[in-house]
């Protein structure tokens, strides 16, 4: 019997020390996310786009890079905030209480920054592209899916 307690102890805590790992690694993930989003417009990393000349098209890049380092002509690559705002509104996809949720005041502070500096912000909506731009729409619905964020 003693040695189910100690089984059943050591997975206790190896699960709370996961669960830690979890929350640390979303708590940085949002600070960032939040970071980027106070990035004034005219000074933001926006995706580069280039077109394609025979094809006059735009394609997303591969995330492997090509023989020698460089990406091929003709795709664009993403920026960080574009990578950011997607991992969000994959981890927090079936989120709705925002507002209950421990990292409150940074989800408070993201939502601020999204309508602030991105939905509002025109020179920002003349310069990205829309896939940008429908990423910023997708976590705003998410966060306001929460009455909290209805009210602001």
């Amino acid at each position: 019997m003693p040695d189910q307690d100690k089984k059943v102890k050591t997975t206790e805590k190896s699960t709370d020390k996961k669960q830690q790992e979890i929350t640390t690694r979303d708590y940085s993930d949002l600070k960032r996310l939040r970071c980027l989003l106070n990035v004034q417009s005219s000074k933001q990393q926006l995706p580069a786009i280039n077109f394609d000349s025979a094809q006059n098209s735009m394609t997303k890049s591969e995330p492997a890079i090509k023989v020698g380092g460089h990406r091929p002509r003709g795709q664009w690559h993403e920026s960080t905030e574009a990578v950011e705002l997607e991992n969000f509104s994959i981890n927090y996809k079936n989120e709705r209480n925002f507002s209950k949720h421990p990292q409150h005041k940074l989800f408070q502070e993201i939502f601020t920054a999204l309508v602030k500096n991105r939905l509002i912000c025109r020179e920002w909506v003349n310069r990205a592209p829309s896939i940008h731009f429908l990423r910023v729409l997708i976590c705003l619905r998410l966060l306001m899916r929460d009455p909290c964020y209805q009210v602001e």
